[in-house]
Order: structure tokens, then C-alpha cells, then sequence
């Protein structure tokens, strides 16, 4: 079996990462970090937290958080032992006929419970037939963008994914134990918990990220699936139409506002910011001329989106956000502000005297 720790450690060393700068990052203490590589887990004190420990140290150098954390429980199931006495426990004659006893009395029982329950059940049967079913009337479209977004889609909905060339269209052929999606020649299947990278235009790269979060046990598809969609960053797929006439002159940002440099460049570009999370923290983010979006988010989770032009982020404790900023192969981090802070930012593009464009973050008053 795999080792968790050791993919983390090697993943960390490859990257030129020490512990100091991990554990100063995500707050986690470096005892505990080295714990989690050498899988000794017995020092960190309240097992609860461990798996959260994993997750944020996988997100933070890049590896697959939910395969680590898959890791660590088969390892602990692995290694708990089955306690000395049960394996000591001598057969008795006496023993044996109470069990029997116990055994009468407990089928008595169940065969008058089972009795009610029918009963129960039976009756719930005729109260159901007059509910209206969870299904929509009529089929629904959600276009993905590259945002996280919630849907509970139901069978014949469909999901839009944008191109450039054009918007493909999968349409949802079933909700009852998988979710099934049709591509068109192709089928995908989505267990309840899984994540999948779907190619929709079959180039051989991924160009959508669904995750399963809801969905029926039973083979009746009324109450549809509850999912997590969004177009993955870095394809071809929605591709954003910029403005340049939206683009700051530096001279009119003012004197004595903070100003930080994140990409230069002889052109402005959309560009894509990936916020993620390592405590709980509001977030609200404004996209170019779109409404604000509010969202209250805890460890181990991230926000996606591309931007055209600018981006206005609030947040109620910078300390617990690390920003990301990609664009047309360039890739930058934002530093990790103070605990408790609140704060709120513009990322956009501005543009110097000498014709040089600066994607900047700016500190908001």
C-alpha cells in the first residue's frame, strides 16, 4: 500500500519546500508535519484532526487531497488490532443456551416490530401518492463557468460547457445510485462522492471538474443528483473577451495606496485568481462588471473564477486566504495577510506611461 507521508515528503522536496515555510503557510505545526510524513500520528493529540491536516498540506503543495486522506484511513484500518480479551473469551454450555434464549426473545420481538413497520410503511404508501414529485417539469439548462457552483440536476438536464468554437452540450441520463452523463459518443459515470476530470471535446485534455455530493441509494431518479461544476483553468474553454478600455491608468490610482506587482507584461489578458482556503473565512468576490458573490467558506476549500479585466475580493480574516494568480503562463502568489484582518482588494490590470501593462493587486480603504 502506498504511503501518504512519503508522497507528501517527496512532493514537498521535489518542490524545494521546507517544513518552516509549510507550517508558517497553513499554520500547522512543523512537529505535526513531520509527523504526517513519517506517519507517526500518535503525537498529534485529537485524531479529528489529522485528515484536516493532511488535506490542507496536500492542497498546499499540489497533490490529490482526497487520494492522501483515502490513504490514511485504510492505514487505519490496517493497523487497529482486535482487542486481547474479545480473542480470550472461552465457549461455556451455559453461555450458549442464554444466547439461544436471547436469540428467541430478540426474533419475538422483531416479528411484532416487523408486523408494525409494514403496517407503518403501508400506510405512508397511500399518504405518498398524493405528493408532488422532487422532478422538474421540465428539463433545465446550466451553463459552467469557472466558478464552483451547486446544482441538483434531474434526469434529460443538461450542462452547457463554452468553447471557443462553440458550446457542447452533456445532457444528464440518470440520477439513481450514479450519475450517468452523456458526452454525445461517449458516457461518463459519477459515484456519489467521487470527483471527475471530464475531456468533453475529446482533444485529451480536461476541460470540466463534476463532483457528486447527493444522489438517490434507490433506483427511483426523482430526487436527481446534487453536484459541483465548474470549467477547469488553462483550456480553451470559456474563453473571456477582454476590454481594454476598462484598463487603469497607473497615475489614477493615487498616492499612498499599497501596490503589488503580480504579472508585467507588453499586453493585458483575462487572467484567473484561485482563492484557497485554510480556516473558515466570508468571502465576496466581484468579477469585472457581475454581481458580488458571497459565499462562507472553511478549510480545504477553494473559489475559481477568470476575470476579464478586475477582480474586488472582501475577506473577513485574510489570514486563512492564499490568493493564486494565472495568466497566459504566467502564475503568481499574493502573500498571506494577518490574522483576523479584514481586507478587501483589487486585482486589475493597469497601465504605465511607457505603454508597460502591470497586473496588480491594490489594498482598498
Amino acid at each position: 500500500m502506498e504511503s501518504f507521508g512519503k508522497i507528501l515528503k517527496e512532493t514537498r522536496e521535489s518542490k524545494n519546500l521546507t517544513l518552516d515555510i509549510i507550517s508558517r503557510d497553513t499554520a500547522i505545526s512543523k512537529q505535526y508535519l513531520e509527523a504526517i510524513e513519517e506517519e507517526i500520528l500518535d503525537v498529534i493529540p485529537g485524531q479529528t484532526y489529522v485528515s484536516g491536516y493532511i488535506r490542507n498540506y496536500a492542497n498546499y503543495v499540489g497533490c490529490d487531497a482526497e487520494y492522501l486522506i483515502k490513504l490514511y484511513h485504510a492505514k487505519t484500518v490496517q493497523e487497529s488490532a482486535t482487542p486481547e480479551d474479545l480473542l480470550k473469551i472461552k465457549k461455556s454450555p451455559w453461555l450458549t443456551v442464554l444466547w439461544v434464549f436471547i436469540g428467541i426473545i430478540i426474533a419475538a420481538a422483531l416479528a411484532v416490530g416487523g408486523w408494525f413497520l409494514f403496517k407503518f410503511i403501508k400506510e405512508r404508501k397511500v399518504e405518498a401518492q398524493a405528493v408532488v414529485s422532487l422532478a422538474p417539469k421540465a428539463p433545465k439548462e446550466w451553463t459552467l463557468t469557472t466558478s464552483q457552483e451547486n446544482f441538483r440536476v434531474y434526469q434529460g438536464d443538461v450542462l452547457v460547457v463554452p468553447f471557443a468554437s462553440g458550446a457542447k452540450k452533456i445532457t444528464v441520463e440518470g440520477t439513481s445510485r450514479i450519475l450517468t452523463l452523456s458526452l454525445g459518443n461517449n458516457t461518463q459515470i459519477i459515484e456519489l462522492g467521487e470527483d471527475v476530470a471530464i475531456d468533453v471535446d475529446g482533444d485529451g485534455t480536461t476541460d470540466i471538474n463534476v463532483y457528486v455530493s447527493d444522489l438517490s441509494t434507490t433506483s427511483s431518479s426523482d430526487r436527481g443528483a446534487e453536484i459541483t461544476a465548474y470549467v477547469r483553468s488553462g483550456t480553451d474553454t470559456y474563453i473571456a473577451e477582454f476590454d481594454d478600455s476598462l484598463i487603469t491608468d497607473a497615475a489614477a490610482l493615487g498616492q499612498g495606496r499599497e501596490v503589488k506587482v503580480l504579472i508585467e507584461d507588453n499586453r493585458a489578458y483575462p487572467f484567473t485568481f484561485q482563492a484557497t482556503f485554510r480556516g473558515n473565512c466570508l468571502f465576496r468576490y466581484q468579477v469585472d462588471r457581475a454581481d458580488a458573490v458571497e459565499k462562507y467558506l472553511s478549510s480545504g476549500e477553494t473559489v475559481v473564477h477568470t476575470a476579464n479585466n478586475a477582480a474586488r475580493l472582501w475577506m473577513s480574516n485574510a489570514n486563512t486566504v492564499k490568493l493564486t494568480v494565472t495568466g497566459d503562463g504566467h502564475r503568481a502568489d499574493t502573500e498571506i495577510e494577518k490574522a483576523g484582518q479584514v481586507l478587501v482588494e483589487d486585482i486589475r490590470w493597469i497601465k504605465e506611461a511607457d505603454g508597460v501593462y502591470k497586473l496588480v493587486v491594490v489594498t482598498v480603504d
